[in-house]
C-alpha cells in the first residue's frame, strides 16, 4: 500500500509497529549481549576461579610434601643416631604421601575444569585452555616424577644408605624448585585467563551501555522522523480540506473539491464536496423562486399601472365635472345678481347660493387633491360615487331651476308667493348639495 493512500491510523499503527520493532531488536540484542556477559561471568565463577583455587591449594599441598619429606629426611637421618626419631620418621613420610594424593586430586579437579572450558567459549579461549591443559598435565607428569625420586630417597633411607640419600635429595630439591616454578607459571597463566575473562565482560558491560544509550537514542530519533512525516501528511490533508472551506466561505461555489485522500480526511472532504453540491442546488432553487417572484411582482406592477391610468382617466372625467359644475355655479350667482333687484330676500338668497357654490368648488380642489395622494381614496371614492351623481343631479336641478328663473317673466305681485316657494325649493336643493360627502367619486357613466 502507498503510503499516499494510508489513513491516519495505518500510520500510526505502522508507527508504533516501527518502534515497538526497533525496541523488540534492541532488547534481542542486549538479552545477547547480556547472556554473553553472563556466560564469562559464570565461566570465571565456575571455572577460572575453582582453577586458581585448585592450582594454588595444590601448590601449597605440593610445598607442604616438600617440607613433610624434608623432614621426613632429618628424621631418618636422625634415627640412625635415635632410634626414638622413627616414629617420627613414619609420620611424616605417611603425611608426604597423603599430601600426595591431595594433590593428585586438585591436580585431576583442575584438568575437569579446563577440559569443560576448551569445549566452550571462542575458539581462541578454547585453544587457550588445550594449552593449559597440556600444561597441567606436564606439571602432573613432574610431580610425579618427583614423587618417585621422594620414594627412591626413602627406600635409600631405609636401607641406611645415607650418602645416597642425599645424593638423590640433591635431585629431588632441584625438581622440587622447579616443579614450584613451573606450578606458579601455571597458576598465573590461569591468572591471565581470568584478568582477561574480567576484562572482557567490562568490556561488554561498556559496550552494553554504549549500545543502549544509542538505540534509545536511535529509537527516539526514529520516533521523530516518523510522527513528523505523519504529522506532514495529516497537515496537508487538513490544508486542503482548510483551503477548500476558505473557497467557499468566500462565497465560491463553482470550485469542485478534490477527494484524495485516504481515511477521515477524504470522508471531509467528501462531505464538504457534498455540502457544496447541496448548496449550489439550494441556491438555483432560491434564483428560480425570486425569478417567479419577480415575474410576479412585474404582472402586479403592470396592473397597477394599468389602474393607475384607469384612475387617471376617472380623475380627469370628475376633474371635467367639477369644472362644468363650477361654470354653472358662476352663472347661478349671475342669475341671482339679477334677482336681488327683485326682492331683497332674493338677493340675500342668491348671496347664500354664492358662497355655498365657493365653498363646493373648495371641496372639489381639496377632493382632487386628495385623490391624486392615495390611491386608497380612490376606492373610497368609488364608495361614494353615488353622492357626487346626487350632487350632479343637484347641480343639474340648479341649473334647471336657473334656466327656469331665466325664462320666466318679471313676477307680479301677485305671482311672488310662488316665487317665494321657488326659492325655498331652490335653497333646499342648495343645501342638500352642500352637505354631500367629499370624497373621490366613481367613475362616471357616459
Amino acid at each position: 500500500m502507498s503510503s499516499q493512500k494510508m489513513t491516519i491510523k495505518q500510520r500510526l499503527t505502522l508507527f508504533v509497529a516501527v518502534v515497538v520493532s526497533l525496541q523488540v531488536v534492541v532488547a534481542a540484542f542486549v538479552f545477547f549481549k547480556l547472556s554473553s556477559t553472563e556466560n564469562h561471568i559464570k565461566g570465571v565463577a565456575e571455572r577460572d576461579i575453582p582453577a586458581i583455587t585448585a592450582l594454588a591449594q595444590s601448590v601449597e599441598y605440593q610445598l607442604q610434601q616438600r617440607i613433610a619429606y624434608n623432614r621426613a629426611f632429618r628424621f631418618a637421618i636422625e634415627a640412625q643416631a635415635d632410634p626414638k626419631y622413627t616414629g617420627r620418621y613414619e609420620a611424616q613420610k605417611s603425611e608426604f604421601l597423603s599430601t600426595g594424593e591431595k594433590v593428585g586430586e586438585q591436580l585431576q579437579n583442575i584438568e575437569q575444569f579446563l577440559s569443560a572450558a576448551a569445549l566452550k567459549g571462542s575458539p581462541e579461549e578454547q585453544q587457550m585452555f588445550k594449552q593449559t591443559n597440556t600444561k597441567l598435565g606436564e606439571l602432573a607428569q613432574r610431580h610425579s616424577q618427583w614423587e618417585a625420586k621422594v620414594q627412591e630417597a626413602f627406600v635409600a633411607l631405609n636401607a641406611g644408605n645415607i650418602a645416597q640419600a642425599e645424593a638423590i635429595d640433591e635431585t629431588i630439591g632441584a625438581e622440587g624448585e622447579s616443579l614450584s616454578l613451573y606450578a606458579d607459571q601455571l597458576l598465573r597463566d590461569i591468572e591471565v585467563f581470568t584478568e582477561e575473562a574480567v576484562h572482557s565482560i567490562e568490556a561488554q558491560a561498556v559496550l552494553l551501555e554504549v549500545i543502549v544509550v544509542a538505540a534509545a537514542f536511535v529509537a527516539a530519533l526514529v520516533s521523530i522522523v516518523i510522527s513528523r512525516i505523519i504529522l506532514a501528511r495529516i497537515y496537508d490533508g487538513l490544508n486542503k480540506v482548510s483551503d477548500a472551506l476558505h473557497v467557499q466561505a468566500e462565497g465560491d461555489f463553482s470550485h469542485v473539491t478534490v477527494i484524495d485522500e485516504p481515511g477521515i480526511i477524504g470522508e471531509l472532504q467528501k462531505n464538504l464536496e457534498g455540502t457544496r453540491q447541496s448548496t449550489n442546488k439550494m441556491i438555483a432553487k432560491v434564483a428560480q423562486d425570486v425569478s417567479a417572484a419577480i415575474a410576479v411582482l412585474e404582472q402586479a406592477a403592470d396592473a397597477v399601472k394599468f389602474n393607475s391610468d384607469a384612475q387617471s382617466g376617472e380623475i380627469m372625467q370628475v376633474a371635467t365635472a367639477v369644472n362644468e359644475m363650477s361654470a354653472t355655479a358662476q352663472e347661478i350667482a349671475s342669475n341671482a345678481s339679477q334677482t336681488q333687484q327683485a326682492t331683497e330676500e332674493a338677493s340675500g338668497k342668491s348671496s347664500e347660493c354664492q358662497r355655498v357654490n365657493s365653498e363646493a368648488v373648495s371641496q372639489t380642489q381639496r377632493l382632487i387633491e386628495s385623490l391624486t395622494q392615495s390611491s386608497a381614496a380612490l376606492t373610497e371614492l368609488e364608495k361614494n360615487s353615488a353622492n357626487i351623481t346626487s350632487v350632479l343631479d343637484v347641480i343639474k336641478g340648479i341649473a334647471e331651476q336657473t334656466n327656469l328663473l331665466r325664462s320666466m317673466p318679471p313676477l307680479k305681485p301677485r305671482e311672488r308667493v310662488s316665487r317665494g316657494v321657488a326659492l325655498r325649493w331652490w335653497l333646499m336643493k342648495s343645501v342638500v348639495w352642500r352637505s354631500a360627502p367629499m370624497t373621490p367619486p366613481r367613475k362616471l357613466k357616459p
